[in-house]
Formats: structure tokens, C-alpha cells, sequence
């Protein structure tokens, strides 16, 4: 079977409609959510500054997504760690 990617913003859009995520015009948002790094609950807790206890209650509260990958693994896309640290972060100008 043969596949024809000329055009990069079609197959962008696929690959973001496979990831679930929206594409912006460049396609960064679709490289990103692709190539993102997966957080133990532990290594975001230490990007944030917080405690592991902290985490799980925002995990639990629904305000930082999370990936339950086995019974014993939960991963946290560093994405969603920036994304959360944006939205709780005051600018003071």
C-alpha cells in the first residue's frame, strides 16, 4: 500500500486527529503532544516544586491529566505539567 504525504498539512491534521489533539497552523501542537515526555507522578512533583501528595490531589481533582499505563505506573505528559503551571501562574507587570 502506498501513502502520499506531499502535503504536510494534511498529514499533520491525521496525526493530530489520531493524538487527539488540535493542530495549529504550524503543526507544533501535533510534534509536541507526538514527542512528549511522560512524568512519573514524582518527576512532576519536582518540576512543580510540590509533593507527590499534591500531584495525586490535582490528578484527582482533574486540574493535571494523567495516563494510568499498568496497576503500578502513572505517567504525567510534561505537557500537561506546563500547561497546568501556565494556568496557575500570575503575571505581576
Amino acid at each position: 500500500m502506498e501513502r502520499n504525504f506531499d502535503s504536510g498539512e494534511k498529514s499533520a491534521q491525521t496525526v493530530a486527529r489520531r493524538v487527539g489533539t488540535n493542530q495549529d497552523p504550524e503543526g507544533s501542537e501535533v510534534i509536541t503532544r507526538i514527542f512528549d515526555r511522560a512524568l512519573a507522578i514524582r518527576e512532576a512533583a519536582e518540576v512543580l516544586g510540590v509533593s507527590y501528595a499534591t500531584i495525586r490531589r490535582l490528578m484527582l481533582a482533574g486540574r493535571i491529566p494523567y495516563q494510568q499505563v499498568s496497576e503500578r505506573r502513572t505517567v504525567i505528559r510534561e505537557s500537561d505539567v506546563r500547561d497546568y503551571l501556565d494556568s496557575v501562574t500570575v503575571d505581576v507587570t
